[in-house]
């Protein structure tokens, strides 16, 4: 099994726009999704999933991500609290809501995750059993990790393959 987390793109930061969830993607934002879909499709990449945040910004990315990566039917995109920030979460939590949602991540080959830091931080550090690194991934950034099975995220044994 491959999970690939992405922090988000750019968003906009005029806090006249509203609240943070509610921030869409930049001009920049847009773009920095086109080129990340098009490193993904480069890697080989074909999510049968993509879990985002419930913010706007995260949403959007995935859903742009999905309309750049070529997939028949597209692979749906789905908004999860877990994702969110300033909600809890375990990979046991995420699991079980993807299935309330109607898909079962022990059956997927890969899957797209979309959130933000420092949260994709803590869920690879979770997923490999390695230290949490401080550092802010770039806007737009992916991280691909491998595992043999759900279990392998799970149990913390599962491997850092690429950052895209």
């Amino acid at each position: 099994m491959e999970i690939i987390l992405i922090r988000h793109a750019e968003r906009e930061r005029d806090p006249s726009l509203g609240d943070d969830k509610d921030l869409p993607l930049t001009a920049d934002g847009k773009k920095q999704t086109k080129a990340l879909a098009l490193r993904l499709q480069r890697a080989g990449c074909q999510p049968a999933l993509y879990l985002v945040s419930r913010y706007a910004h995260a949403v959007e990315t995935g859903r742009r991500l999905q309309g750049h990566i070529s997939a028949s039917p597209p692979a749906p995109v789905i908004a999860l609290s877990t994702l969110t920030p300033h909600e809890g979460y375990t990979v046991e939590g995420i699991i079980e809501e993807t299935r309330e949602n109607g898909h079962d991540l022990w059956n997927l080959n890969q899957v797209v995750i979309v959130l933000h830091h420092p949260r994709l931080n803590q869920l690879l550090a979770k997923f490999t059993g390695q230290a949490e690194s401080p550092q802010a991934p770039e806007f737009a950034q992916a991280v691909r990790v491998v595992g043999r099975s759900l279990k392998d995220f799970v149990n913390g044994k599962a491997s850092e393959i690429s950052r895209l």
